[in-house]
């Protein structure tokens, strides 16, 4: 593995309500990576916007999540390697393991993303991704 760079994307900035019937938000904010720079930090293929899309069209909120008010951010890491392919999915953070279990589906159905680049190389890059469940 050429380099391992530990990047947060953050979910706080910019929002987007979705259908009511999924009863769910979706929030979002790049913050800056963690470890050494990179020239250019990965990226879903589609950006910000198509990340939020993505994250929208293919969450829903569990059943038994909205019959409990169960609400949560569950932190799911995985890793970007230098191909773009999303690899070592796991839980950082639980919120609630029938929300984790939700957030790890939806990450593990993304398309490759864009990766990341270190002296005109691309490069690994692990990346802790926030998704935020609210009703």
């Amino acid at each position: 593995m050429k380099y391992l760079m530990v990047i947060l994307v953050g979910f706080a900035a910019l929002s987007m309500t979705v259908s009511p019937e999924q009863c769910k938000k979706v929030e979002l904010q790049v913050t800056e990576n963690y470890g050494e720079e990179l020239d250019k930090q990965p990226q879903f293929v589609d950006g910000q916007e198509g990340l939020v899309a993505f994250i929208s069209e293919n969450m829903i909120y569990p059943q038994h999540a909205k019959d409990n008010n169960i609400e949560g951010t569950s932190y799911i890491e995985f890793i970007v390697k230098a191909n773009g392919e999303i690899t070592e999915v796991s839980v950082k953070a639980s919120s609630h393991p029938i929300l984790d279990e939700e957030a790890l589906r939806v990450v593990h159905k993304m398309p490759n993303w864009e990766p990341g680049v270190m002296d005109g190389q691309a490069v690994s890059a692990q990346v802790t991704l926030p998704i935020k469940f609210k009703l």
